[in-house]
């Protein structure tokens, strides 16, 4: 059973409650000019993002974040600096971009891009985007398990 959620600012957050921590210290020291997300879910990660690059005075930072899901309590958050897109930026079976040149363009622009790849199929999300980076761009594929071993100790 995975767990590894908590409430951020009203919002689920669906990482370990160290999330802020880690995230924190790559923000403070990659100093991104924009995030991309795929994979919302209830949007308490990239409420935290956009908080933790204010935190950083990174405040052109944008997050652009994408989820077939309409991300209803994250829109009423109506934060400055978080784009939500209401769509999968990927064909179904996962073989190709559905909008490459929409993808290429973002993370393209100038600056360092961080691209969080969440969404319903990973590794595809990874295969992907990978070759849209620029030099000195980061591209994680994340999600937090609960280790069922840890639970013996």
């Amino acid at each position: 059973m995975v767990k590894g959620h908590f409430i951020y600012d009203n919002l689920i957050i669906s990482q370990h409650e160290n999330v802020k921590h880690i995230f924190s210290q790559l923000i403070s020291n990659l100093k991104p000019k924009r995030i991309l997300e795929i994979g919302t879910a209830d949007g308490g990660l990239t409420l935290m993002l956009r908080h933790i690059l204010n935190e950083n005075n990174l405040i052109d930072s944008i997050v652009k974040t994408y989820d077939i899901i309409e991300q209803k309590n994250l829109k009423n958050k109506n934060v400055h600096g978080i784009e939500i897109i209401t769509k999968s930026p990927f064909n179904y079976p996962y073989s190709e971009l559905e909008y490459p040149e929409e993808i290429k363009e973002f993370i393209q622009k100038k600056g360092i891009t961080l691209v969080l790849c969440d969404g319903g199929y990973k590794i595809n999300e990874f295969k992907l985007i990978s070759p849209l980076l620029k030099v000195g761009d980061v591209i994680m594929a994340h999600d937090y398990a609960h280790d069922e071993r840890s639970e013996e100790h």
